[in-house]
Order: structure tokens, then sequence, then C-alpha cells
């Protein structure tokens, strides 16, 4: 009985010096772990947030502008005649003389009233341009092409139809009107048929001739 008596005392010796259970302490400032993330969900998340660290061209946002397409249509006649008209009305608006002469077919100014004769091609053109008739009529100053320019051309020939602006003295209304140039291919080279309404108005005739749209 003492024997037994003795066991009984050890053991509840033994838990008293365990002390009651206490509780665990709470945790503070460490987060919980992390729940565990599939590959198939990392992947998905992927692609629903592109990866920012990869530059973007700059580019793709910008506005692009278009410059031209390329020449004019037509053919290479159509454009060679086209800037035989241009150099022809930059002649006039230089009084070149020499460079007017050269714009025309051998004999195409033949039939031409100049005002002033001076027994030279370049010598009568130059003399002539921005003649101021005594009878008060509008003296030509210069003129320059102030609008489209359409050419077509058949063969040997060619028709020029250009938009000039013709200015004059005394701070007269400058004229915008539709000039008509009919050429020929001469040499490998597009010469003017006649002389056009520009080269009257330059030279101070008023009533141009119908010879001057009409092809001869």
């Amino acid at each position: 009985m003492l024997a037994a008596f003795a066991v009984g005392f050890a053991v509840a010796l033994a838990v008293d010096l365990g002390g009651p259970d206490e509780p665990e302490p709470a945790t503070t400032g460490a987060s919980a772990p992390a729940p565990t993330t599939t590959t198939g969900e990392r992947e998905g998340r992927r692609r629903e947030q592109p990866n920012e660290s990869v530059a973007q061209p700059e580019h793709e946002h910008e506005q692009v502008e278009e410059g031209p397409s390329g020449p004019p249509p037509g053919s290479t006649d159509e454009r060679a005649a086209a800037g035989a008209v241009r150099a022809y009305v930059r002649a006039l608006a230089r009084r070149d003389a020499e460079s007017l002469c050269a714009a025309f077919s051998p004999g195409a100014l033949a039939a031409v009233r100049f005002p002033r004769e001076r027994g030279s091609c370049r010598r009568t053109v130059a003399a002539s341009l921005g003649y101021r008739d005594p009878r008060g009529l509008p003296v030509w100053r210069t003129s320059r092409l102030a609008g489209p320019i359409s050419a077509r051309a058949e063969g040997e020939r060619a028709r020029v139809v250009a938009t000039v602006l013709t200015r004059y003295a005394d701070d007269r209304e400058p004229s915008v009107e539709d000039d008509v140039v009919h050429l020929e291919r001469r040499g490998g080279a597009w010469k003017l048929l006649q002389p056009s309404a520009t080269f009257y108005r330059a030279i101070g005739v008023a009533d141009v001739p119908p010879t001057a749209l009409e092809v001869r």
C-alpha cells in the first residue's frame, strides 16, 4: 500500500512541476504563408499583365504623314510638254527674250505683229515685252503659273492647259485665266507652235487672235 501511495505522489508532483499549458504568443508583423500557385495560374497572370519592362517602339503610336505618292500622272511626253510650258512662262516672268525665242518652233512668231520691231527675234521680243500702248490699255508686268497644269500628247503634238496669273502695271487687278498652249516635238524637245494668250498679253495686244487657241 505504501508503494502505491508513493507512485501516485510522484506522478502528481511531476504534473505540477510542468505547470499549466500557456497559450502560444500571437504573431505580429508576420504574413501568412502564400497559397500555393499552380503553373497554369502563373501563365494566365502573365498573359493578363504584360511585361512593362519591355519598351514599346515609339513609332507604333505616332501618326505618319504620307508624302507625295510619286510623279504626276501622264506619259513621259506629257510631262515633258508640261515642263516646256513651265519654262516658257518662267522665261516670260524673267523677260528672258533669248529663252522665249528658243521656246518657239522656227517661224512660229512670223505672223505676230509686234509693237516694236528690232530686226532679230531676241531684240524684238525684248523691246515689246511690257509695251505701253498709247490708247491706255493695261500694261503687262509679269505672269506666273497659279494653278493646275494638264497636258495631252498624241504623237508629235501636245496640248497643254495651264492656269496663269498675270499682273499689270499701275496696280491694276491681276487676271487669272487658263492658257492653252500647243506644242510640237522638234529634235527631241517640245516647242511652241504659236504664241499663247499670255504671250499676247505680255506684248500689249489687247485682242488675242483666235489662232492662239486653235492649233494650226
